[in-house]
């Protein structure tokens, strides 16, 4: 079965955070992309453009919001994945990839991240005249936080029916926060990756498929 042409990947990152005044909190990343991918052998690799980006932060208390410049300013995204049968299962891997937001590393797995906005390593990635990238939080404390992140990602799924694979996202993520428009934001919350929660999509769609035609299907993803 030839697997190239064009499909939507709905991810979706969970992690829980112990937020001072809120406690605990279950925070939701989503991602919505359109991939064009290329099935050679056993590989299946390809391009994106990111078509959605939001985090839901699990709690009417507090909001954080990305940006349309962080948006803009993220690299494209990319799959580099191995199919493989294994007895009556397809399964998909894509082994560690790293990605690194508002610093520049020679090396981004073992580097560490800049904890200063002096440090030359911090550049303004989404250009907005703020160094590393801004993200806005609202609620009982509302600003701007000034960061530097990195996380990698591993991704395994099974072919549950045809042209849809179904897995876990496996990851970790690193912040520091350069500076912020109010105190109370300077410092983060201790957070962790909830990996029984983290899971992604990855839907065969027409070759026409546009954002806007992928995201109505995410939505029922």
């Amino acid at each position: 079965m030839d697997f190239s042409g064009r499909w939507v990947m709905v991810q979706k990152t969970v992690t829980v955070a112990d937020v001072p005044v809120v406690g605990e909190i279950r925070s939701t990343t989503r991602a919505v992309v359109l991939y064009t991918l290329d099935h050679q052998g056993d590989k299946l690799r390809g391009a994106g453009e990111l078509c959605e980006l939001d985090i839901d932060s699990g709690s009417t208390m507090i909001r954080t919001v990305l940006p349309d410049a962080f948006k803009r300013s993220l690299a494209t995204p990319k799959l580099d994945a191995v199919l493989k049968q294994e007895g009556p299962q397809l399964r998909l891997r894509q082994g560690r990839t790293w990605s690194v937001v508002g610093a520049k590393l020679e090396d981004p797995s073992r580097e560490a991240l800049p904890t200063s906005a002096s440090d030359a390593r911090v550049y303004d990635q989404d250009k907005d005249g703020k160094p590393g990238v801004t993200v806005r939080v609202e609620g009982i404390v509302s600003g701007e936080i000034y960061v530097v992140q990195r996380s990698w990602s591993e991704l395994e799924a099974v072919m549950r029916e045809d042209d849809l694979f179904k897995g876990y996202v496996r990851f970790n993520q690193e912040q520091v926060i350069l500076d912020a428009t109010k105190k109370m934001l300077k410092k983060p919350p201790n957070s962790r990756p909830d990996l029984n929660r983290s899971v992604f999509q990855l839907k065969r769609v027409d070759s026409d498929a546009t954002c806007a035609s992928v995201r109505r299907i995410a939505a029922r993803l």
